[in-house]
């Protein structure tokens, strides 16, 4: 039967038909697919060592205890931009197998309506597109996107 390998800090000694570098949410299902050949030998190095097990992953109110929490996440920044008035922007990056996956707590972002209308591409201006976002993002039953 076949069973669950254990995360590990040891340097494998074995040969592997694939080696799949990042344990994020493709990389592992990369990883399940190569796997579905018995024959075939896969392993998946992940610099992270926080198992998406871990009760803060499993429990989206934790989500706080994982943003900028170095056992979890990669605390990434943005260089400070004129278009973000002059701000650096948090990008929360996981550092688990899981990836980002296991600290995104069902958080989405959007543009604002202007970012769309500027992209000048049809079919995607803020009027195109505030139909889908409107299925998607409410707020005291209006939608966020027209605020």
């Amino acid at each position: 039967a076949p069973t669950t390998p254990s995360p590990t800090t040891r340097a494998p000694t074995d040969a592997f038909d694939y080696i799949i570098v990042g344990g994020g949410l493709a990389g592992c299902v990369l990883a399940a697919r190569l796997s579905e050949d018995a024959s075939k030998r896969v392993l998946v190095v992940e610099a992270g060592v926080a198992s998406p097990r871990n009760l803060f992953i499993r429990i989206s109110g934790a989500i706080l205890k994982l943003f900028r929490n170095p056992v979890f996440d990669w605390c990434w920044q943005t260089v400070s931009e004129a278009g973000c008035l002059g701000r650096s922007i948090f990008l929360c990056r996981g550092k688990l197998l899981g990836g980002s996956t296991c600290l995104n707590a069902q958080l989405a972002f959007r543009g604002a309506p202007r970012d769309y209308d500027e992209w000048g591409i049809e079919g995607w201006t803020a009027a195109d597109v505030a139909g889908a976002v409107l299925c998607s993002v409410f707020l005291g039953g209006r939608a966020v996107f027209d605020s």
